[in-house]
């Protein structure tokens, strides 16, 4: 169990990093910063890093409803990264209860 808890932890760090990016992203549209391509070239490879991530962990626990979470990451993945989250354990016991085959 610990180590699904580290990769939940790993998680919440990336998800934090990516929203950091897409603010300094957004700030360098406004031309704050000179170094833009940088930082929208770091961003693009976290929020990908993300979306591996998740749909790493979505695939690899039983969690309820596996092929709307991962569409919904590659998709929407700020806004339903967050919710994936916060829902996390409760759609892995859903899964484990629903998906006994």
């Amino acid at each position: 169990m610990k180590n699904k808890t580290s990769r939940f932890n790993r998680g919440k760090i990336i998800l934090l990093v990516t929203y950091i990016f897409v603010v300094l992203r957004a700030m360098s549209h406004f031309k704050i910063t000179d170094e833009s391509s940088f930082i929208n070239g770091v961003g693009f490879g976290v929020l990908i890093a993300l979306i591996v991530f998740f749909i790493e962990d979505i695939y690899k626990n039983n969690v309820y409803n596996k092929g709307f979470w991962a569409i919904s990451i590659v998709f929407l993945p700020l806004i339903s990264a967050p919710i994936y989250l916060i829902q996390r354990d409760k759609l892995i016991r859903l899964g484990s209860k629903f998906n006994r085959r």
